[in-house]
């Protein structure tokens, strides 16, 4: 069966490239798919457009991957007449994994941000310099005034400082690089969305103060960060910006307006929202601080040595996914002022025993609130709510809701 599927595959890209031929040779349409080998003799493959005389790069028809050193022209020609080479498909290097090095020419004026993910091999991107939208420094693709990194190749291993003029790293720009140290001047006011996720290898950041913004998911999956200092000047920190499955601390600088840290744990400057609990901090069971009103999404999420957790009677929420995967997690007790709790809040608690909820209202939860878990687990709740936890949306499908024992 596998065999035939090779074979369908290859007669569908062999009868395409021929329709492709047939209708260039006729005049049937105005773009053609073609071939056209670089300096280095290697093929590229083109869309061209016979209206505006422009070509763009594309993913090889016969899944060739492109590797080694790839320098698209400026122009090509074909059948006597020249193309401008305008622009790079969003596929064009897909799974390229031996690709190493990559010459932008000066017409591309659109780089998608996914182009080069998986590039493993990829330490260099070279631009034209007439190119008017992008620029290479020291092989890294910036825009055109170097304000903003655009692309880190991510086969370069290593150390690197952004250089000191950079205002904004852009989203995914380092995702899955394979760079250890980071050095973040002060010119930097924004790290965007995943802009350092799933950097594996990456065990020092140093943030210098300037940055005031923290995108989504910046940090996530940087498995290797123990430690990280979040500056003074930073007023924004974005949802799972350090989830980080090695992260054992995280300091605050005093001055800081917005954000503070108590025993490496990264809460609101009031303490009223308790934003990171280190995935790898040492201790069986923590003691939530008095004050805090809402545990926010991620907050304890993967965090592996934890079997206990005591909330204070000031919560009134915890948000998505705050627990999630906590596989540790043993019994929990609900304060009587929660009234959300929020989806996969405790997905994939699996050693969870026992859920005490103080609060005679039912709190809001979703189906995913506790997904992954026993349906038999054990609910304990004010003996007069009982059965309107039994009628709430999501707790209804829970088997074992019962009245908490007297003491």
């Amino acid at each position: 069966m596998e065999l035939c599927g090779v074979i369908e595959s290859y007669i569908n890209i062999k009868l395409k490239i021929m329709l492709n031929f047939i209708c260039d040779l006729f005049g049937f349409s105005s773009t053609s798919q073609v071939c056209i080998m670089d300096s280095q003799r290697k093929k590229i493959w083109y869309n061209i457009d016979k209206k505006t005389k422009s070509a763009t790069v594309i993913k090889s028809p016969e899944n060739e991957q492109y590797s080694g050193t790839v320098t698209i022209p400026n122009e090509i020609m074909y059948k006597d007449r020249f193309y401008i080479v305008t622009g790079i498909a969003d596929d064009a290097f897909s799974n390229c994994r031996k690709l190493e090095r990559v010459t932008i020419p000066k017409g591309v004026e659109m780089i998608n941000k996914a182009l080069f993910d998986s590039c493993k091999e990829l330490v260099t991107i070279d631009v034209d310099r007439d190119n008017s939208n992008y620029c290479s420094y020291f092989g890294v693709l910036y825009n055109k005034s170097k304000t903003e990194l655009k692309c880190f190749p991510i086969g370069k291993k290593g150390e690197f400082v952004i250089p000191n003029g950079v205002t904004e790293i852009c989203d995914r720009d380092f995702a899955c690089a394979e760079l250890e140290s980071i050095i973040i001047p002060s010119s930097v006011k924004k790290i965007g969305n995943q802009a350092f996720c799933f950097c594996d290898n990456l065990s020092r950041v140093k943030i210098t103060k300037g940055v005031t913004e923290i995108g989504n998911y910046a940090f996530e999956y940087c498995d290797s960060l123990k430690s990280i200092t979040i500056p003074e000047s930073v007023t924004s920190i974005g949802e799972a910006s350090l989830f980080c499955t090695g992260l054992t601390n995280i300091e605050v600088e005093e001055d800081n307006l917005h954000y503070s840290s108590e025993n490496g744990i990264l809460f609101d400057k009031l303490k009223t929202h308790l934003i990171c609990f280190p995935c790898e901090r040492l201790g069986e069971s923590y003691e939530i601080p008095e004050g805090v009103k809402v545990i926010d999404s991620y907050a304890f999420s993967n965090s592996s040595n934890l079997t206990n957790v005591t909330m204070p009677d000031s919560l009134m929420k915890i948000e998505k996914s705050a627990f999630r995967e906590c596989e540790k997690l043993r019994d929990i007790t609900i304060p009587a002022n929660v009234t959300e709790i929020g989806e996969e809040a405790f997905l994939g608690c699996f050693n969870l025993t026992s859920v005490t909820s103080l609060n005679i209202v039912p709190p809001t939860i979703f189906k995913s609130s506790f997904d992954y878990i026993d349906e038999d687990l054990k609910i304990y709740v004010p003996a007069e709510s009982v059965e309107k936890y039994k009628a709430a949306k999501g707790w209804s499908e829970f088997k074992n809701i019962m009245a908490i024992p007297a003491k």
